[in-house]
């Protein structure tokens, strides 16, 4: 790899992890994963601050992943008015249509409300004594 990585992402999950160790694991654990992310060494340790680590290097493997993969330039634009084909080991999707219920008419619905609300005036008006 030619490029050098200027920075990584720090996530708070790491520093909770090692907020309960000593100061001596918890250096030895910042530096680690600094070594790993920026350089891509893997410096030999033991004991809590390489149970840690052993949880934090796939997250940092991944965001090494995606930055070595930004640094190719992404996927190439198409151009204007063009579809772009598809891949060998792409399958090309067909969107469905999708049913709409139609919208309700509020107004309609206030009306049926005040209907209902004078047919219950007059059945009240109307019970006998």
């Amino acid at each position: 790899m030619s490029e050098k990585r200027d920075s990584y992402i720090f996530y708070r999950s790491f520093y909770e992890a090692m907020e309960d160790l000593n100061d001596a694991d918890q250096l030895t654990i910042y530096r680690t994963i600094s070594i790993y992310a920026l350089e891509g060494k893997e410096p030999e340790i033991s004991g809590f601050p390489k149970a840690i680590f052993s949880l934090i290097k796939p997250i940092l493997e991944s965001n090494r992943k995606r930055w070595e993969n930004g640094n190719k330039g992404g996927r190439p634009k198409n151009q204007k008015g063009t579809e772009e084909e598809p891949n060998e080991n792409q399958e090309v999707t067909k969107t469905k249509a999708t049913e709409t219920k139609p919208k309700a008419n509020k107004d309609k619905d206030k009306e049926l409300d005040k209907d209902k609300d004078k047919i219950r005036m007059i059945n009240y008006l109307c019970l006998p004594l």
